[in-house]
């Protein structure tokens, strides 16, 4: 040790210090428990000494007096220590799982998960610029720096030359040792033990083969059947799996010649497959293929060019174009189908509630008129016949009669309401009402009112009838109130799958955040036009600005709107028409 005196590790009783010429004294790596069993003792260049224990392949060092100790699973973290190699730039440690390098910041671990081929490293030894690591799998030969790189880096991967059977290396690392199994000679040669004797390199007299494999394309095989030197073939209809064999000639060491391949349109980037030569494909969909391989000889010289095989798979029916379209065709006539289908059930549904409130209405018109209206006419009768007995110069007489007269005027306007409850499918026509809408305001003659029909008129359901003429009628009405327009028009459509109400003015218009909401404080227009519309399933729109006009358009499907509910088998419009009132 740094102090001249001698350190002695026996297997069987444990690490001994010579104090003098005629005493040695036991030295403990822990006092807690008992000693370790030395397998290697190693002074590294500050004059402290490295152990390691068989017990736990736990590591020991000894410095100023005292011992620290290391598990497997830190310090070094290459598992039990099997090399210790002490030099200039610290201490290298090698084991099971990888090599460790300590300096004074710590220690610095190149792992098996990075580089596999380091398992049970047993020496290490540099020459020339390159470090030689002797390990289970053979000899690796690094770049000094960049194996450096990598202790201190987790993210780097060193490149390496690896020496093993293949180029002559007899047996494996010899393990057990607890010394340094490469070393270098006087002459430049580097030495290295295995379980079969004593091997030697000479790093100044290394063979490189520089010369690029050649690389050929053997055979493509399809559905058991082989194409030898196959050019560019033109596969059957249908075909989704091949198996393509390649070769590479290199005469100095065939076993290490590696592949690399890809398959435009499927594979991404470059398919490792190491020594293999063949390469597989399944799945395959119709198209234009093209096939690369290239190979590296034993020292890792690539042939870039390689060699290449263009191929190509028809599609069958199935799989064409015309297929695709065929079932995007027979995809939209289902969901068209899906889609009739269910406007019939949502058209059928609206009808039977429309049917439910005629039953309703008609049920409370019968009601009124049974009840109401004709109990109301029995008390006038009683009244009249009392009024006759009353001398006619009495003043209760002329006030009487005026009673009656008010009473008949109320039985005339409620048998009126009775009737307008009772459902009437050909009650008149929907233009020639809202033509009639002029006439209940006065309004400057100078206004132009049109009401325009296009296609031909049909019988429409007797409340969809109702409701489409109280909004028209109440749009009118606004117009001629408040638009102060020139022109008022009106226009009915009746097409084939829609009814639509249009009325437009060219007035003054109406705000926007009225539109938006519910309309002008206290009148309820606007809000009678949109329930009006959602009571028969339609599609009520205000579209206006201030100073251009005002243009309601409601629109009604044709499945609830019109009484003969089936659709037209051909034609759509048939023609136009308009009517003017002035």
């Amino acid at each position: 040790d740094a102090e001249k005196k001698l350190w002695l590790g026996l297997m069987e009783t444990g690490i001994w210090r010579r104090e003098n010429a005629d005493q040695w004294s036991r030295v403990s790596v822990r006092p807690d428990r008992p000693d370790c069993s030395p397998t290697i003792l190693q002074r590294d260049a500050d004059g402290g000494l490295w152990v390691t224990c068989r017990e736990d392949g736990s590591l020991a060092h000894f410095a100023d007096g005292r011992a620290e100790v290391f598990r497997p699973d830190r310090g070094p973290n290459v598992g039990p220590v099997g090399l210790v190699r002490p030099d200039a730039h610290g201490v290298t440690f090698g084991g099971e799982f990888g090599l460790s390098l300590y300096d004074r910041n710590g220690f610095h671990t190149l792992r098996t998960e990075r580089v596999p081929e380091l398992s049970f490293v047993t020496g290490v030894v540099e020459a020339e610029g390159r470090t030689w690591v002797q390990a289970q799998g053979g000899i690796l030969r690094f770049d000094t720096a960049d194996l450096e790189r990598a202790l201190v880096d987790p993210d780097a991967h060193p490149t390496f030359d690896l020496f093993d059977r293949e180029d002559g290396l007899p047996g494996d690392a010899q393990q057990d040792t607890g010394i340094n199994t490469a070393q270098s000679g006087p002459d430049g040669k580097l030495w290295f033990i295995t379980n079969r004797g004593m091997v030697w390199i000479d790093p100044q007299h290394l063979y490189r083969n520089t010369v690029p494999p050649p690389v050929a394309i053997r055979s493509v095989t399809v559905g058991g059947r082989t194409e030898t030197s196959p050019t560019d073939m033109h596969l059957a209809a249908g075909t989704s799996s091949l198996q393509i064999d390649y070769a590479a000639l290199s005469f100095v060491e065939p076993r290490r010649v590696r592949f690399r391949y890809k398959l435009e349109g499927v594979d991404a980037d470059w398919v490792d497959p190491g020594a293999r030569r063949q390469a597989f494909y399944t799945r395959l969909g119709p198209g234009d293929y093209r096939f690369h391989v290239t190979a590296s000889n034993n020292d890792g010289v690539w042939n870039t060019a390689g060699a290449s095989l263009a191929f190509s798979i028809p599609p069958t029916f199935v799989q064409s174009r015309w297929f695709l379209a065929l079932c995007l065709v027979a995809g939209a006539l289902a969901l068209w189908a899906l889609y009739g289908l269910r406007l019939r059930q949502v058209s059928t549904r609206i009808r039977e509630r429309l049917e439910e409130r005629i039953a309703e209405r008609e049920r409370i018109a019968r009601e009124l008129h049974d009840t109401l209206l004709q109990g109301f006419q029995g008390v006038m009768l009683h009244v009249r016949s009392v009024g006759e007995q009353i001398p006619k110069d009495l003043p209760a007489q002329a006030l009487l009669s005026g009673v009656l007269e008010r009473a008949e005027d109320v039985l005339v306007e409620g048998r009126d309401r009775v009737r307008n409850l009772r459902a009437a499918a050909g009650k008149g026509d929907l233009a020639q009402s809202l033509a009639g809408a002029r006439s209940w305001h006065r309004h400057d003659p100078g206004i132009r009112f049109q009401v325009t029909v296009e296609g031909s008129p049909r019988a429409l359901h007797p409340i969809v009838e109702e409701e489409v003429r109280r909004i028209g009628e109440e749009a009118i009405s606004n117009a001629f109130q408040h638009a102060r327009a020139a022109n008022i028009d009106a226009g009915i459509a009746y097409d084939r799958h829609e009814l639509v109400l249009r009325v437009q003015d060219d007035g003054v218009g109406i705000d926007a955040s009225l539109l938006g909401g519910n309309g002008k404080e206290g009148h309820f227009g606007l809000t009678g036009m949109r329930e009006r519309a959602e009571k028969i399933r339609g599609e009520i729109r205000f579209e206006s600005r201030r100073g251009a006009g005002t243009e309601i358009q409601l629109t009604v499907p044709a499945r609830v709107a019109y009484a003969d509910s089936a659709p037209r088998r051909f034609g759509f419009t048939l023609g136009r028409r308009s009517k003017d009132r002035d």
